[in-house]
């Protein structure tokens, strides 16, 4: 078990349950299949599918985009009620001289087919969506089935585009190729974008935003922190980052379409979903209330006010290391061994800490570092907390080797701690000060003789 798997436990049981069938679904991009097959085969009945789409495209000309985005499609009992989810974003990234793009089309066809009982049917492929306020303005969209395209709509507003047609099955079962054209203009920045989104969703409504549950999930949160953010139709689809949405060190500010911004700044995007949404909080921000907006294709959320404090820290500590009442803290040694009581907690490699060992410990929120590091970037040197910090274990302090921003990280905190003489116990304290303020958490570490 990784870091990474604790921190976004919630990730994986969403984005889990999927089917997964490529052969029934497939996507191609300029006549070149890149994912699933093309064409598809046909979705049986009572059947889900899905395939998630994460792809780098080089032109010849040298522009490079990226491709990120979920298509998910369903099939009932007889074929008659069968539907197609897709949810894709078109990014620019740049060429080899760092430049504009040029003039630029992406030709995406998605391809399905479902099985049926049925004798003909009439369908509509319909696809709203949204360009980034920098594209240039000789950009455009457009979606086709076979020799039928709707209009070519360029920015600045939403874009919803549909084209109608009727279909008789082959060989008992319906088979589809919708294409959607996105051009980008010649001199559209890296970072531009076009969202695409099929279904329409209703504008965002945020009903609530705490900080990360693993590390506290506080009501209040400061610049830096990762937050999670709950609502409806924050996001037309489900989808996590990638190396791909990365410009260098710098984490996405967009992701599946969706955008949010805390205080008018935006913030970095590391989830979306239709219910969740999180992200890491972005600095220069006060500590005072502050206005969270989500924003995707169908619109904005109404401000939804959060409290920002300089500081709100937060060790991680999940809900699945809690054990008959008590609350450990994740921490592990240099070998990625867990410090808990042996087998205390399934499938996870554990073992008591001794005193003299070394243990690494994680958390968020704990202010500014020296030297300085920014929210949403990738942190690349060792540095220091800027306040003040302690932790004792079993009521003695401990000495801290290394209190920072972790390497190669984005917002997460790294304690290196020596664990002092403490007589023996499977539930020994820990605690912390941060600025001499006490952190809230009560938490736990195992320790043999």
């Amino acid at each position: 078990m990784t870091l990474r798997n604790l921190k976004w436990t919630a990730y994986a049981i969403l984005l889990g349950g999927l089917a997964a069938y490529a052969d029934d679904l497939g996507f191609q991009v300029n006549s070149t299949c890149l994912d699933g097959s093309c064409p598809a085969g046909a979705l049986a009945f009572s059947t889900n599918a899905s395939l998630p789409i994460a792809d780098t495209i080089s032109l010849p000309n040298g522009d490079t985009y990226s491709i990120t985005g979920m298509l998910t499609s369903s099939n009932d009992a007889s074929g008659g009620v069968f539907a197609l989810t897709q949810t894709f974003q078109v990014i620019y990234r740049g060429n080899s001289s760092g430049g504009a793009s040029q003039a630029d089309t992406l030709a995406m066809d998605v391809f399905s087919g479902f099985q049926t009982t049925f004798n003909t049917g009439n369908f509509t492929d319909a696809m709203t969506g949204t360009f980034s306020s920098d594209i240039a303005s000789s950009s455009s969209v457009q979606i086709c089935v076979s020799t039928l395209c709707s209009n070519a709509i360029g920015p600045t507003a939403p874009f919803n585009l549909s084209v109608s047609f009727t279909q008789p099955p082959a060989s008992g079962a319906f088979s589809f190729d919708y294409t959607a054209i996105a051009v980008f203009g010649a001199g559209s920045p890296a970072g531009s974008y076009i969202a695409f989104s099929y279904p329409a969703v209703a504008a965002p409504n945020v009903l609530a935003a705490v900080s990360a549950s693993a590390f506290g999930e506080f009501s209040t949160f400061a610049p830096g922190s990762w937050i999670e953010i709950y609502g409806t139709d924050l996001a037309a689809g489900t989808r996590t980052w990638g190396g791909e949405d990365f410009n260098g060190v710098n984490g996405p500010i967009t992701l599946g379409g969706t955008t949010v911004t805390i205080g008018g700044m935006p913030a970095f995007v590391d989830f979306v979903s239709p219910t969740q949404v999180n992200v890491q909080v972005p600095g220069g921000l006060s500590a005072s209330a502050q206005p969270l907006v989500v924003s995707t294709a169908a619109g904005d959320s109404t401000p939804f006010t959060v409290i920002l404090n300089d500081t709100e820290p937060g060790l991680l500590a999940p809900s699945n290391f809690k054990v008959n009442g008590t609350q450990y803290v994740v921490a592990q040694f240099a070998d990625g061994t867990y410090v808990l009581p042996t087998g205390a907690v399934a499938g996870v490699n554990s073992d008591v800490a001794h005193p003299g060992d070394t243990i690494v410990i994680y958390g968020i929120g704990f202010g500014a570092v020296d030297p300085a590091i920014p929210p949403g970037q990738l942190v690349q040197v060792e540095n220091t907390l800027a306040s003040d910090f302690t932790i004792s274990i079993g009521g003695v302090p401990a000495t801290v080797a290394y209190d920072g921003l972790a390497p190669n990280y984005m917002g997460l905190y790294q304690f290196d701690v020596v664990v002092p003489s403490v007589p023996a116990s499977n539930a020994v304290p820990l605690t912390f000060t941060l600025g001499g303020v006490g952190g809230t958490q009560t938490l736990a570490i195992a320790v043999g003789n």
